[in-house]
């Protein structure tokens, strides 16, 4: 599955140059950072059931299944001490299928990549995810954090949502009392300029923190990444 991450920083690189900037009492854009590392024992990986992608993932003592059909929903099964908790959400399968095809086909391209041999294609935006302090401040770890955020993000990989719940659980760290958080998200296909194949997806996220009873985000966040290899 990682077999590309060699030119995954160049794609990175033109993922950067199409960040939208965000405007709020505080703004932070992280460059990037990769928060998957603060997860014990990550992994991931795609594999099909019959039309369906199966996404599975682990870490910590957590086991999410999550089960992306072609009728854009997700089945998400979470798993933690023995306590299974299942939920269904929107979803793209597209995006999906192509990563798991993506990921079963070797890269067949040289080192020499460079940003201007990609192409992104803007593929839409899903709808904002909500999630409030006080189901935040509950989540003793990232890990517990992300395992929340799973259940609400169907368009990121799981590595991504683990990524977001990094940036989250750290902000609520410095500052638990806030209302509530809003993350928006632009979706982008990235293909090869060569012979228009397709090669990953970019997400451009920002996060939003608000107070109770405010409508301007006392703080906002910004992150960029790809949907496998950070």
């Amino acid at each position: 599955m990682y077999k590309r991450m060699v030119s995954l920083a160049l794609a990175l690189s033109m993922c950067m140059g199409l960040m939208v900037p965000a405007f709020a009492a505080e703004e932070v854009d992280h460059g990037h950072p990769n928060n998957t590392s603060s997860l014990e024992n990550f992994s991931v990986y795609y594999e099909m059931d019959g039309e369906n992608v199966v996404e599975r993932a682990s870490f910590d003592n957590i086991d999410i299944v999550r089960t992306i059909r072609p009728d854009d929903t997700m089945l998400v099964e979470t798993t933690e001490n023995g306590v299974v908790e299942t939920v269904v959400i929107d979803s793209n399968y597209a995006l999906f299928r192509d990563l798991y095809l993506a990921q079963q086909t070797p890269m067949a391209y040289g080192k020499d990549l460079t940003g201007s041999q990609y192409i992104h294609q803007y593929l839409g935006s899903p709808g904002e995810m909500v999630s409030y302090g006080r189901d935040i401040r509950v989540c003793a770890t990232v890990a517990e954090l992300a395992k929340l955020f799973a259940k609400k993000m169907g368009w990121h990989t799981v590595e991504v949502v683990a990524e977001i719940a990094g940036f989250v659980f750290a902000a609520f760290s410095i500052d638990n009392e806030y209302y509530k958080v809003v993350v928006s998200t632009r979706t982008y296909q990235v293909l090869f300029a060569v012979d228009h194949s397709y090669y990953i997806h970019c997400y451009h996220d920002t996060i939003k923190y608000y107070n109770e009873g405010e409508t301007k985000a006392d703080k906002t966040e910004t992150d960029y990444h790809q949907a496998i290899g950070g």
